[in-house]
């Protein structure tokens, strides 16, 4: 697996004017849903959600999934990874793998605390084919000694047509666990439990593996998924989900991102 950097796009580095929002506390009222076509990439994150992680034990194994669902390639979008404490906003302890050519790699905090750059692509090619799908398994750990408490994992994901205007407002008074289209920005967040080895009953975690589950662009592009709130948590997110958001822009300076040759157009 190599990594490079990916191209800046103008319109996501016009998101510059929305980095302050993943330092400023979020509005406790319920946020304006938009149509699920506003947004042209959905992001899927799944397997983590309820779960519990020891400090220093056996990861967690989760699944993220970017899809292209504006039915025409994109040149200009971001896909991230967001990770931190509930209300601590994001940093760096949580320690994310991914699976990729039957090799798990640590993905870099490239964008900075708690952000990550995910992108699987061909050498050269910065394209977003319509119906691709980025995805990959996860592993989720912590280190020993990390503090007890409810962490959260964000995928972010956003195209072109998100403007500076628009990402400025984009996760005001988004609850704890949003899974949606949120103004032309796909949020899915996964909440879990870190405790300290002897406490809790975690669940089954998975044992690496090169056995990588992968999924295939769709032959016509999916609809995304439901603007509707999932939420089980009370409260908006003052921290990572807000971060999300701020990192959209980062992506325009330069992210790392993954990348691989295709095979037959599929990306896993």
């Amino acid at each position: 697996m190599q990594i490079r950097s990916l191209r800046a796009g103008a319109a996501v580095a016009a998101l510059a004017s929305a980095a302050l929002v993943g330092a400023a506390p979020l509005a406790s009222a319920a946020p304006r849903t938009v149509e699920a076509s506003s947004c042209q990439i959905t992001a899927q994150l799944t397997g983590l959600a309820g779960r519990t992680l020891v400090a220093g034990g056996a990861p967690l194994s989760g699944h993220v999934a970017f899809t292209n669902v504006s039915g025409k390639a994109l040149s200009t979008f971001a896909e991230l990874l967001t990770a931190g404490s509930e209300r601590g906003g994001p940093s760096t302890t949580l320690k994310i793998q991914a699976e990729h050519g039957g090799k798990w790699i640590t993905m870099p905090y490239s964008l900075g605390a708690g952000l990550i750059g995910f992108h699987i692509a061909s050498p050269g090619d910065n394209h977003l084919a319509a119906g691709n799908v980025d995805a990959a398994p996860l592993l989720v750990s912590v280190p020993k000694g990390t503090p007890a408490g409810t962490y959260v994992l964000v995928a972010t994901s956003a195209g072109a047509n998100v403007g500076p205007s628009v990402a400025g407002r984009a996760t005001q008074g988004v609850p704890t666990q949003f899974s949606g289209c949120h103004s032309g920005i796909s949020i899915s967040a996964a909440m879990f439990k870190v405790v300290a080895a002897g406490k809790g009953t975690p669940s089954a975690s998975a044992t690496p593996s090169a056995a990588a589950s992968t999924s295939a662009p769709a032959a016509v592009p999916s609809a995304s998924p439901s603007s509707k709130l999932a939420e089980t948590g009370g409260g908006s997110n003052t921290g990572p989900i807000a971060g999300a958001a701020a990192a959209l822009i980062a992506l325009g300076a330069g992210a790392l991102v993954v990348t691989r040759r295709r095979r037959g157009g599929q990306h896993s």
